[in-house]
């Protein structure tokens, strides 16, 4: 069986994989947008997800003040590290963000005080006539959007 340590280390192998994805960056954007988008937002949050996978590992067998003050630095920097994400990836992510800043019942304080700023710190990322152009867009497609349009 494969231990969470050694899946972590494989994922690691795989980051400089993904680095030469970015140099490829422009050409993936415009031949595959949707797989380039994903690509690049686990490109981010993987060594988020590894470190927060090794820090469940190291503190199994502290005590609990301990524990404590080593989830704390974790959850510092993972907060700050999905702050820039979320400003990387922008749209989706950004208003995924501002429910998990939120939410300070099941997240840690020290995201939700890092998310707290996308509430009323960033602004739209779109103008309205840009996102309802897009909206026609991809309605257009379909048959029934085609018929919501024409109402």
């Amino acid at each position: 069986a494969l231990s969470v340590l050694d899946a972590t280390s494989m994922l690691e192998t795989f980051f400089p994989a993904v680095v030469v994805f970015e140099g490829a960056s422009l050409g993936l954007r415009l031949l595959i947008p949707t797989q380039y988008r994903a690509l690049r937002f686990w490109r981010f949050m993987m060594p988020i997800f590894t470190s927060y996978v090794r820090t469940k590992q190291s503190t199994r067998k502290l005590s609990q003040d301990k524990r404590d003050e080593v989830w704390a630095v974790r959850h510092e920097w993972g907060g700050a590290k999905v702050y820039n994400l979320v400003l990387t990836m922008s749209g989706f992510y950004v208003k995924s963000a501002q429910i998990l800043g939120s939410k300070a019942d099941f997240m840690p304080e020290q995201w939700t005080k890092r998310l707290r700023p996308l509430f009323d710190d960033h602004p739209p990322e779109r103008r309205f006539h840009v996102v309802a152009r897009a909206v026609e867009r991809y309605l257009s497609l379909t048959e029934r959007g085609r018929e919501l349009l024409s109402v």
